[in-house]
């Protein structure tokens, strides 16, 4: 049976266009999902790596694909459901490249440049959290002198007003 791409309206045979769409029928309808697309665009794939978890996997497909490497990432077991029962996986993820790119994105992940990557990052966080703190000590000792003068000034009263009688 023919279908047209466009619209996914099946005809029957001997139909040669979509009167909605005006386009050439097609004998397969082929989906065109980023999924399809994706396993489409990777013919021969070849694992490249397994990593912990999903936002590890986006920072190595991430890398890669700004050398025009294209990933396709799979959760181990049934880590996909845990992931997104528990926002955890805990039989980590695979990396798969096509075959043909496979020794480039070896040469990419296997250089300094993911660890100073993710070394960063985690530096960028620490930074932010060194500075959360001392903002938190900063209001903290505010606080601390305000209790104080006002624990002088209640303590000044009281040794005034004895004075009085």
């Amino acid at each position: 049976m023919p279908w047209c791409l466009k619209c996914k309206s099946e005809y029957e045979e001997g139909v040669e266009k979509c009167v909605d769409c005006m386009t050439m029928l097609s004998e397969d309808l082929v989906e065109n999902n980023e999924e399809t697309l994706n396993l489409q665009s990777i013919t021969n794939k070849k694992l490249l790596i397994t990593v912990g978890d999903i936002s590890e996997a986006h920072i190595i497909a991430s890398l890669l694909s700004t050398y025009g490497i294209k990933t396709i990432y799979k959760h181990n077991g049934s880590g996909e459901y845990l992931q997104i029962a528990f926002a955890k996986t805990i039989y980590g993820i695979q990396i798969f490249v096509d075959e043909l790119d496979y020794k480039e994105a070896l040469e990419i992940i296997n250089n300094n440049e993911l660890e100073e990557l993710m070394e960063s990052d985690i530096a960028d966080i620490e930074a932010l959290e060194i500075a959360i703190m001392k903002k938190r000590i900063a209001r903290k000792r505010s606080a601390m002198k305000y209790i104080l003068i006002f624990a002088a000034i209640i303590y000044f009263i009281i040794i005034a007003t004895a004075f009085i009688r």
